[in-house]
């Protein structure tokens, strides 16, 4: 019977979701090239800054989410699902 893996990712994200996406697209590769069928992302996965007023007011709506688009191409690309 085969087994299921999970991975859970653990960082700390940076102002920009670029500077985030470079940090953790290389660790969701890891992830699946070490089985990892479903990876975990912690709360604010792909940026944080402070004030939180002024990081909400500039936050993309899902739809048109770059960074989304870049965690879901990742994701197919290497097979597994992301939960984030």
């Amino acid at each position: 019977m085969p087994g299921f893996c999970y991975a859970n990712l653990q960082y700390t994200s940076h102002a920009t979701e670029e500077a985030t996406l470079d940090r953790v697209l290389p660790m969701i590769r890891k992830a699946a090239e070490g089985g990892a069928d479903l990876i975990g992302l912690p709360e604010c996965a792909t940026r944080i800054d402070a004030p939180r007023p002024e990081m909400l007011a500039t936050a993309e709506p899902e739809a048109e989410s770059r960074a989304l688009d870049r965690l879901r191409d990742a994701a197919a690309s290497h097979g597994s699902w992301l939960l984030i």
